[in-house]
């Protein structure tokens, strides 16, 4: 008895090939997002990234790609404050994300520029979030109550993000101060006055305007 012809078994090996091959590429693909860096840890990285999707290179001679990149923290947390659901979606924080970039590079997008009125709203808004029917605002209001990082750079990025980082120094490290005065002094007692380290910077510590 003989096997299938010759053309019939090279077909088949050119079927199991590109199946190989399209298997491969998909395990790729799959593992390069798993590689997405943390935005939260690395911001520089996470924004090169979302430049990257638009088409754009972190080393263009371009001045606006350095510019772009030096506010890459105020972007990611700009990016946290106005969609919290990031936090938990990897693929919808570098979709924000990059939105966020392409506004900003044509213009429609700014640093900065709320008032500590609209940023009290804001943080009472998320303190009171229903996790049945609002998850994701309720996850950074749990989030906001031990990482006073994510605290001291929303409050910076929404009230001094317009100010250019160079000239930040004098009011991070107050603002860096006052978090550590909140922990050692205040985040213990029970029931809390202030749920978090944003509310008690925006409550007119020394950090605050």
């Amino acid at each position: 008895m003989h096997g299938p012809p010759a053309r019939l078994r090279q077909s088949w090996r050119v079927v199991l090939l590109s199946a190989f091959v399209v298997c491969f590429a998909g395990r790729g693909a799959t593992a390069a997002r798993a590689q997405s860096p943390d935005p939260l840890s690395e911001p520089s990285a996470a924004v090169a990234l979302a430049l990257r999707d638009l088409g754009y290179s972190a080393g263009s001679p371009s001045s606006s790609i350095p510019w772009i990149i030096s506010h890459a923290p105020d972007l990611v947390y700009m990016t946290v404050r106005d969609d919290p659901q990031v936090l938990s979606d990897q693929g919808r924080f570098r979709q924000a994300l990059g939105e966020l970039v392409d506004r900003t590079l044509q213009g429609r997008s700014r640093f900065g520029g709320w008032s500590s009125e609209q940023l009290q709203l804001w943080a009472e808004y998320i303190r009171n979030a229903d996790p049945t029917t609002d998850p994701g605002r309720a996850s950074l209001s749990a989030r906001l109550r031990w990482d006073d990082g994510l605290s001291r750079r929303i409050y910076l990025t929404s009230l001094y993000g317009g100010l250019p980082p160079v000239f930040r120094g004098p009011w991070e490290a107050m603002v860096n101060s006052a978090c550590a005065e909140y922990r050692g002094r205040w985040s213990a007692l029970s029931p809390r006055v202030f749920a978090n380290c944003l509310e008690y910077l925006l409550d007119g510590t020394r950090a605050g305007d």
